[in-house]
């Protein structure tokens, strides 16, 4: 008796057969297996059809178990007891493995699939599918992890809901979120979200994933926002940038932070070799560092680099050379980086051994500086200026070239502090590369072909 009030029920509304029970009992047949796996996508976003009547566009998917249903039909309810559908849109082939549903803003539904086998009688329902709840609230965007210290992770996001009352973070040691999961319930806000997880207990070197949904009062939630990741027991990162250079008053030295977060910066110097360095500066925070060193002697072969700290470890940037530039008049240079000899620039055999070495204050109007074939791995910062009539000219070595001719290739040319400086690339993709201005030159890669 059960079994003919299912088919009356499914046959009826559906439309499939017509007064199948009027003909006789249903005959018996196994039960099809019911679908399974229903879920919904992720990033369902918020839409509306007339501007002004707005729903959560869902995609539900499921795993059709019954290779030999004819009909697949998606249910909804409001209640949890009264459940119906459309015989126009919610009846689909029995292959069909994905629907798209609107869900009304802030409204809960629950969904449910089931599949019939038979296009006419007997035909035979399978038994529903688990059920989803759909939210009608679009999931929290623009999830991020600040990585405070060792032991603190700042989570932030912004809310895209709008009948939320709080948020659920968890926090696991996977990305499948398997396991043990830290579970952390925070209150609302207006437009966006902030947690400070703090945990002493951060392994070394773990990845930690942490995801976000807005939920309700009445125990909704939405879809969990992506999941993002961050190590915060680790060693910090070696720096973006290094840079070292000659500048006006000293040897200039910057740099960026790398990935994690370091407690202390210390800037080394090694004078004539790498195996003496010493501390001259040291810097804390998480920024972008400038500092200039005043301390060295002109004419000195320094070695360079920065050293970042935590609780965890430290890292070592790479090592950057400079000769300090000292005075010398003369209106051609050179620079090469096989070079051996005191690296003041005067000759091919004491040439700069790179372009951070360059002592711009002895560069005027007019000077020419020839460069020795190769790859030269950094960033020219200009700190001197020709004129219009008598530029300062920077020349690939062709025929007086130490070693033969080749390519030298540079990162790129970027003016420090002047606004006109009136120096040319004689053959830099052209045969003749002024550089005038900053927008000139910044970002462009100074490759100085032969000829």
């Amino acid at each position: 008796m059960e079994v003919k009030r299912k088919l009356k029920r499914l046959l009826g509304t559906a439309g499939i057969v017509a007064g199948l029970l009027a003909n006789g009992p249903a005959i018996c047949q196994a039960q099809p297996v019911a679908p399974s796996n229903l879920q919904l996508q992720p990033g369902a976003t918020l839409a509306a059809d007339d501007g002004s009547h707005f729903y959560l566009g869902t995609s539900l998917t499921w795993q059709n178990n019954d290779l030999n249903a004819n009909y697949t039909i998606v249910e909804t309810c409001t209640n949890g007891v009264d459940w119906s559908h459309s015989s126009d849109t919610d009846v689909h082939s029995g292959t069909t493995t994905m629907v798209v549903k609107k869900v009304p803003l802030a409204a809960f539904q629950q969904f449910r699939v089931f599949c019939v086998e038979g296009v006419s009688a007997p035909q035979v329902s399978s038994a529903p599918s688990s059920v989803l709840g759909v939210w009608g609230e679009q999931a929290p965007s623009n999830v991020n992890i600040l990585v405070n210290s060792t032991n603190q992770v700042v989570i932030s996001w912004k809310d895209m809901s709008s009948s939320e009352n709080g948020f659920l973070i968890e926090e696991a040691t996977n990305a499948s979120f398997a396991g043990t999961i830290v579970t952390t319930s925070v209150g609302g806000s207006t437009n966006q979200g902030r947690m400070y997880g703090t945990n002493y207990g951060f392994i070394t070197d773990m990845v930690y994933y942490w995801r976000v949904a807005a939920t309700n009062s009445l125990g909704h939630m939405t879809e969990w926002a992506p999941t993002q990741s961050a190590a915060p027991a680790s060693a910090p990162g070696a720096p973006a940038t290094f840079l070292v250079n000659n500048g006006l008053t000293g040897v200039d030295v910057s740099w960026n932070i790398g990935a994690g977060v370091a407690d202390m910066w210390y800037l080394q110097v090694s004078t004539g070799n790498t195996n003496s360095f010493g501390t001259i500066h040291t810097a804390s925070g998480q920024a972008a560092f400038n500092w200039t060193d005043t301390t060295e002697s002109q004419g000195a072969s320094c070695y360079y680099r920065v050293i970042g700290s935590n609780a965890v470890g430290v890292v070592y940037s790479n090592t950057r050379h400079v000769i300090v530039s000292e005075p010398i008049a003369g209106s051609t240079w050179y620079i090469d980086a096989a070079a051996t000899g005191v690296g003041n620039g005067t000759n091919w055999a004491n040439a700069w051994p790179n372009f951070s070495s360059i002592a711009w204050g002895n560069l005027g109007a007019g000077a020419r500086v020839w460069i020795a074939p190769g790859n030269y791995d950094e960033i020219v910062y200009v700190n001197a200026s020709g004129s219009s009539d008598a530029p300062i000219t920077f020349k690939l070595a062709t025929t007086n070239a130490p070693r033969g001719q080749g390519i030298c290739r540079l990162n790129a040319w970027v003016n420090q502090t002047l606004a006109d400086t009136d120096i040319h690339l004689d053959g830099a993709r052209s045969d003749l590369f002024p550089v005038r201005v900053l927008s000139d030159i910044t970002n462009n890669c100074g490759m100085l072909h032969g000829s």
